[in-house]
């Protein structure tokens, strides 16, 4: 059986280390790591209240993470 080479990499934010970004970039992989990360037991600010603004647009969808390329 032979493998292909991995040329993706999704990994949680603990991973986010410049280490691993290095090693991934000498490899060739496209790495997609959360470059924030929340540490264990911080809390975090409550989702606001009340009606929802007249101008607000529809339903939105944020992902913000690094995608490392080498070229």
């Amino acid at each position: 059986m032979q493998w292909d080479r991995t040329q993706e990499l999704l990994a949680d934010a603990g991973y986010f280390t410049e280490k691993n970004v290095t090693v991934l970039e000498q490899r060739n992989i496209e790495a997609y790591i959360p470059p924030d990360q929340q540490k264990h037991g911080a809390t975090v600010e409550p989702a606001p209240r009340g009606r929802i603004p007249a101008g607000l647009p529809g339903k939105e969808v944020t992902i913000e993470c690094l995608a490392v390329t080498v070229v």
